[in-house]
């Protein structure tokens, strides 16, 4: 015995089988699977092609998961950066959410009913100014209910010059 746990002693003991060591590798895939789905670790070719032999799944398919996974993040990158000047919205007006996590252009039917029900002068012409007065009369909630569809009512017609 060499004193150790080593593969080499369990080899020379012939206590790994065959069965063993696929038992193992897919464990161990399992574990890299999950870290790269939560985002702790990225999937690059070599590692891609280890979990795909181990779990018996076909050539390629972790990589093209991965690109779409980058593709998304990146998509989600580039609305982060494209923001109104917050220098010119109260975070007070998202009260129930961080404003900084806040994207604009997924979530613009959000903002500017909010900006419009709720905004002040500055906060609507900025809105205004991010999304222009097409996107905003086809965002607006029409359906708004009391107390603040008379506000949405006002700001329209006093801003956008738009009774609707």
């Amino acid at each position: 015995m060499t004193g150790t746990l080593g593969n080499s002693f369990y080899a020379s003991t012939s206590e790994v089988t065959a069965d063993a060591l696929t038992l193992l590798e897919r464990a161990d895939a399992a574990d890299l699977s999950r870290a790269i789905i939560r985002g702790r670790r990225a999937m690059n070719i070599p590692l891609s092609m280890r979990i795909e032999n181990a779990l018996g799944l076909e050539e390629g398919l972790l990589m093209t998961l991965q690109v779409h996974h980058d593709i998304a993040k990146e998509k989600r990158r580039i609305s982060q950066s494209n923001r109104p000047d917050m220098s010119k919205i109260r975070p007070a007006l998202f009260w129930d959410t961080t404003p900084e996590k806040i994207d604009f252009v997924a979530h613009k039917h959000y903002v500017i009913n909010r900006v419009f029900e709720r905004g002040t002068e500055e906060e609507i012409k900025e809105i205004i100014r991010f999304y222009g007065r097409e996107t905003i009369l086809s965002s607006i909630d029409s359906t708004n209910v009391p107390p603040f569809a008379d506000n949405v009512k006002q700001n329209l017609k006093m801003y956008l010059d738009y009774e609707g």
